[in-house]
């Protein structure tokens, strides 16, 4: 996120997973780019992605 390698490899399997990153900082123009690229087999398929403010 934002050019940083937040999850270098994360094995899909047929049961769903979820994931969660915090202190990722939102740039200086407002926005965080999110960069999601396979590095295996089998291909991924993002559902959903969410992003909340810690209160």
């Amino acid at each position: 996120m934002n050019g940083a390698v937040v999850d270098q490899q994360r094995l899909f399997t047929a049961t769903g997973t979820s994931a969660q990153y915090g202190g990722i900082a939102v740039g200086a123009d407002g926005r965080i780019t999110v960069t999601i690229t396979p590095t295996r087999s089998p291909d991924i398929q993002l559902s959903w992605l969410m992003i909340a403010q810690d209160t």
